[in-house]
């Protein structure tokens, strides 16, 4: 036997109010009239007779959507094998529940599907719109920049487009310079790299913070000291064998996130060396198992959950048409330094 719905009316006769009470209070409309004790009184016979508000209905109610969009345009292909991607929704959902919206995630792949952002917003399907976006950076600048222009709700994630779109990023430049002057101060000389296999831009600015910081201490660059992999520890395996075969061979290591640098670690091992005393490594991210390696993984923390956080009240500000307190902001990684460098147990520099 189907099972009929329960509606607003039965609930406003339960509790002895006007259905119009009973959307404002159960869609969280703030009405002075409307006492604590009668909001409780509506709260429990919604919940006596499970009723559950209609999502149409609540954004009727509303005037716009209680749906929060994130597009990720032009992601790697490892996007959700990275923690980067879950790390963001966390701080995201976070923001989201405390004002009772959802998320819709939209994948980009393609320059022809950036419509879809406009029409995620212009139709009101979402009330507004977090974006992050990879290589390509000039084919969402124009969207972006005429949504914006239009009044549209919309931040933008890990990249300054513009200085008339509203973002919030990390300082991953920063970070990257930290973990190698690290590696310096314990007199590593022979210091090598594993980037990302990516076009995307801040690949090659990375790589350049790091051929920099060798530069400023002294050190000659030595490109044959640089491999690529593909976000994972697979690929970074094969390119710390490579690494190894090179003479002088490096005294240390620095992967662009910690999902190579566990994939670097197995490699030194499979070779039956030691981390740090033969080879020391460092990664970038802190991922949650970066503590449990053996030895546990120097690393730069990036705050991405507060990333997504902060990214999210930034565009609640815009959805609630109040201005943030600033335009662009900016979030620093930290320096977390644990046994693979080999700062715990001792010196470990260049061979001679």
């Amino acid at each position: 036997m189907k099972r009929s719905k329960v509606t607003a009316r039965q609930v406003a006769r339960r509790a002895g109010v006007s259905p119009t009470t009973v959307s404002f209070v159960l869609n969280n409309i703030r009405r002075e009239q409307i006492s604590p004790a009668t909001r409780q009184r509506v709260r429990t016979a919604a919940s006596d007779l499970g009723y559950v508000p209609r999502a149409a209905a609540r954004s009727l109610v509303r005037g716009r959507s209680d749906t929060l969009g994130l597009a990720i345009v032009y992601p790697h292909e490892y996007v959700f094998i990275d923690p980067y991607a879950p790390n963001l929704l966390t701080g995201i959902s976070e923001v989201a529940r405390l004002h009772n919206f959802r998320i819709m995630v939209e994948i980009i792949h393609e320059p022809a599907e950036i419509d879809l952002v406009n029409t995620m917003l212009r139709s009101g399907e979402v009330a507004g719109l977090l974006q992050y976006h990879g290589a390509s950076q000039d084919e969402v600048h124009a969207c972006l920049t005429e949504l914006t222009g239009d009044g549209f709700p919309l931040v933008s994630l890990e990249t300054t487009l513009s200085s008339d779109l509203y973002s919030v990023s990390i300082d991953h430049m920063a970070g990257t310079r930290a973990v190698i002057e690290h590696l310096i101060d314990l007199g590593h000389r022979d210091i090598a790299c594993i980037a990302f296999d990516s076009a995307e831009h801040h690949v090659y600015e990375r790589l350049a913070v790091f051929h920099d910081t060798l530069r400023a201490a002294g050190i000659p660059r030595r490109d044959n000291l640089v491999r690529f992999g593909h976000f994972e520890p697979a690929t970074a395996i094969t390119a710390m064998h490579s690494l190894l075969r090179e003479h002088p061979r490096p005294s240390a290591v620095y992967c662009m996130n910690d999902m190579m640098a566990f994939g670097a670690m197995n490699a030194i091992r499979e070779a039956g060396l030691r981390i740090p005393q033969d080879v020391a490594v460092v990664g970038y991210d802190d991922v949650r198992f970066s503590r449990f390696t053996l030895p546990p993984l120097t690393t730069a923390r990036a705050p991405e959950v507060e990333l997504g956080r902060r990214g999210a009240e930034m565009l609640f500000d815009l959805i609630n048409d109040r201005k943030p307190p600033e335009m662009q902001r900016t979030l620093h990684s930290e320096l977390i330094v644990r046994d693979s460098c080999g700062a715990r147990g001792g010196f470990y520099g260049s061979r001679p």
